[in-house]
């Protein structure tokens, strides 16, 4: 789980980064910045919700096998 943590957090600090760099180099202050945050986040989120969906499909197969053993 720690390492889920720490997933999430690269990724909207990595969409922080290149969203400052963008901005920076294009003179549009907050815009890029917003972007990469947001983008990063929905990122995270959705790989978080795919996480849960996979583990959830592992806990009922494992339950499953039990049931059948």
């Amino acid at each position: 789980m720690a390492g889920v943590g720490l997933e999430f957090a690269a990724s909207v600090l990595g969409g922080l980064a290149v969203g400052y760099y963008v901005d920076v180099w294009l003179g549009t202050e907050p815009i890029f910045l917003l972007l990469g945050v947001f983008g990063g986040l929905a990122g995270s989120v959705s790989h978080l919700v795919m996480l849960s969906r996979r583990l959830e499909r592992l806990r009922r197969a494992e339950e499953e096998g039990v049931r059948d053993g």
